[in-house]
């Protein structure tokens, strides 16, 4: 920390420690890092740690999020426009998964409602079936296109899609 800080590099540092008493946060501190946190933090604490170094260090200005390419995804031709790489063409089970993925990028979309939005009662799917689905469709964008696919398995809850996307009907 002390090179990092010496070097007048503008970073964030968050120093995670199993050391937790009081003496330790203040030293940790005194060393040069902007947050110390306790093993077995908070994840939602780690969260406003990690925007607050966002803020700080102006990485959430618009210019920035404006340069991150845009996946879009097309419903009338049914296909996946993948930034800088061949359009990926979609089954409808597909279309369908990545609207709902799609239409709230960001968001953790829970099992349950992706399975709604195939049309399908919850309590009755086969849950093997998204996760096969989920598989094959990474597996797809990355073969025609390159690219891994933006969406993160949210664990015991849902899916993600991390990336800046626009739906097109």
């Amino acid at each position: 920390m002390r090179a990092l800080r010496g070097a007048r590099e503008q970073v964030g540092i968050v120093l995670f420690s199993a050391r937790n008493t009081g003496a330790d946060r203040i030293a940790g501190l005194n060393l040069g890092a902007d947050h110390y946190l306790g093993k077995g933090c908070d994840l939602d604490e780690l969260a406003a740690v990690l925007a607050s170094l966002v803020r700080r260090l102006g990485l959430d200005r618009p210019a920035l999020q404006a340069a991150e390419p845009e996946w879009v995804l097309e419903a009338g031709p049914r296909r996946l426009r993948v930034p800088g790489a061949p359009a990926v063409p979609l089954s409808q089970q597909d279309l369908l998964v990545l609207r709902c993925l799609m239409e709230r990028p960001g968001a953790g979309i829970s099992r349950r409602q992706i399975v709604e939005a195939l049309g399908a009662d919850y309590l009755d799917y086969d849950q093997r079936r998204l996760d096969t689905q989920m598989r094959r469709l990474r597996r797809r964008v990355q073969e025609i296109s390159g690219q891994a696919l933006p969406v993160k398995t949210l664990r015991n809850s849902g899916c993600c899609f991390y990336s800046r996307a626009q739906v097109r009907a």
